[in-house]
């Protein structure tokens, strides 16, 4: 595998941090891990407030958000440190896939419903309701589908992965303005790169199901960027920018695999778990 040597300079946060910990959805289970650690063993859960957890979303404040789908779909927001949950939000007959959340606690969810097909919903800091909603066309024969979706937090601009699973495969990261509809640039991802999307600092990786890597794209993205070979799939991705782990799920193998971000070496991984990933403190995010 190669790694991938983009980072300290701009990403380096205090190692000496305390609580430095991964979060893990698991069902019925947000499932708590130390970082920076190759065979990690956990150290918790928190289950109040969580039913059928497909993804989790760290913010700079340490408030942690859990997509559920069980008993009704919906968001939970947990305070720092906390592991009962302050805010509810319903997603009424939205399934959530994907989730993450603004430095003003603006939260993003990619939700998919039979009705509508798949849309980014957008809540204001405390709503119930969302403030707007990006819709993602579902063409036949070849359907579009919603993948992975970051904020950055430098611009708060919203990245949103989408695509179709056509002979084509083509998957199209689309940058749309701060609390917009509006589009203001993008990139085309290489292969069926439908998987998550995360952006520390000066880069964005975006994952590839399909030809088992996650791309490594410079921002502002160009036409070039580097591949990082994983074991299987990046549906959902994080990573520790003080020990440069690197932590990719795979959806179809249910495994959590953890590399080193700088040489590309897989450390380790852990089976039964197929769902997204947090890091906290989130570092660069």
């Amino acid at each position: 595998m190669v790694g991938v040597m983009y980072l300290c300079s701009t990403v380096c946060v205090d190692a000496s941090a305390p609580q430095r910990k991964l979060y893990v959805a698991d069902g019925n289970a947000i499932a708590l891990f130390p970082l920076g650690k190759a065979n990690p063993k956990q150290i918790g859960s928190i289950t109040k407030g969580v039913g059928g957890a497909v993804d989790v979303f760290v913010d700079a404040g340490g408030t942690l958000y859990v997509a559920n789908t069980t008993p009704s779909p919906s968001v939970t927001e947990y305070p720092a440190g906390s592991s009962v949950p302050k805010v509810r939000i319903p997603l009424g007959e939205w399934s959530p896939v994907w989730i993450t959340a603004g430095p003003d606690g603006t939260v993003y969810v990619m939700a998919y419903n039979p009705k509508s097909c798949w849309a980014v919903r957008e809540f204001d800091r405390g709503a119930q309701k969302p403030s707007r909603t990006i819709h993602i066309p579902c063409p036949f024969p070849y359907p579009s589908v919603g993948a992975g979706i970051a904020i950055d937090p430098k611009t708060n601009e919203l990245y949103m992965n989408s695509g179709s699973y056509s002979a084509m495969g083509d998957f199209f990261i689309t940058i749309f303005a701060p609390k917009s509809t509006t589009k203001v640039g993008g990139f085309t991802s290489g292969g069926y790169a439908g998987g998550g999307v995360q952006i520390f600092s000066d880069i964005c990786l975006v994952g590839d199901p399909g030809s088992n890597n996650i791309e490594v794209w410079p921002l502002p993205a160009k036409d070039k960027f580097k591949k990082f070979a994983v074991l299987s799939s990046g549906d959902y991705l994080t990573m520790d920018v003080t020990s440069h782990y690197l932590y990719s799920v795979s959806y179809g193998n249910h495994t959590l695999q953890i590399y080193d971000f700088k040489n590309g070496r897989l450390l380790n991984f852990l089976t039964g778990y197929s769902r997204g990933v947090a890091v906290d403190p989130p570092g660069s995010r």
